[in-house]
Parts: C-alpha cells; sequence; structure tokens
C-alpha cells in the first residue's frame, strides 16, 4: 500500500505543473465533438 501511494504522490507531483502551465482558455476547447474537453474530464 505504501508503494501505491508513493506512486501516487510521485504522479501528481510530475503532472501539476504540466496541468498548471495550460492556458484557462484551452480547458473548455474539445478537439474534435466526439472527444472530452480538458474541463470535462478535469471536473469528473
Amino acid at each position: 500500500m505504501e508503494k501505491t501511494i508513493q506512486q501516487l504522490q510521485s504522479i501528481i507531483e510530475d503532472y501539476t505543473p504540466q496541468l498548471q502551465s495550460i492556458h484557462e482558455n484551452a480547458w473548455p476547447t474539445k478537439p474534435n465533438p466526439a472527444k472530452w474537453s480538458k474541463k470535462e474530464i478535469r471536473v469528473i
């Protein structure tokens, strides 16, 4: 269980700066009608 927690913490630490670097206007943009926007994924 500790290993899983450490892996999740590492993933969060690695991806947080990348997600924070995405401009706010890009979140609701859908790549195409069949895909989810970043905002829709983030809400769920």
